[in-house]
């Protein structure tokens, strides 16, 4: 499932990767290949993606609501 919200002017968005039952994901080797698929998809498009302008900086990350 997919979650999107917002902080002011932050936009937080995060999912969650659930078995086929609905339950928790805890098998060590599925999730270290769950983790390798993303992070090469990710990869992927980051190189076709344009630089950020300069002067921007990012925000800090924050988990309290």
């Amino acid at each position: 499932s997919a979650h999107i919200d917002g902080y002011g002017e932050r936009a937080v968005d995060a999912f969650y990767v659930q078995t086929a039952e609905g339950g928790k994901l805890s098998e060590t080797r599925k999730l270290n290949t769950l983790k390798a698929d993303l992070l090469a998809a990710l990869e992927q498009n980051e190189a076709g993606a344009p630089n950020a302008r300069p002067g921007l900086k990012r925000a800090r990350a924050s988990v309290a609501r």
